[in-house]
């Protein structure tokens, strides 16, 4: 994993990105743009392309301080997911197809 930034909190945040890392298949496959804009919309509470039913289960874990998964597409169409470990403040960006371990 790649570390990238430890983010602060921003006025319109629903949740704290912490220290944020990058997979080796993450950071192969997406652009700076596609991880800026991904970190925008999970920090804000938009999951990304994920069902209805997991939309309000990350909604409830992170009231509870649980983990919390958006999924998103790269400008290039490839998909990825972001996942924040609302406890310990700690994000991951990985790839759909690879493991995450908090």
């Amino acid at each position: 994993m790649t570390y990238l930034a430890k983010y602060k909190r921003v006025p319109q945040a629903r949740l704290v990105l912490g220290s944020v890392l990058m997979s080796p298949g993450a950071r192969q496959n997406l652009s700076w743009g596609d991880v800026h804009r991904a970190l925008e919309r999970h920090v804000s509470g938009d999951w990304g392309d994920i069902s209805p039913e997991n939309w309000e289960g990350n909604n409830f874990a992170l009231a509870k301080g649980m983990l919390v998964s958006s999924s998103y597409k790269g400008r290039s169409g490839v998909k990825f997911r972001v996942i924040t470990d609302c406890d310990t403040h700690l994000t991951k960006i990985i790839m759909p197809d690879e493991a995450v371990d908090f």
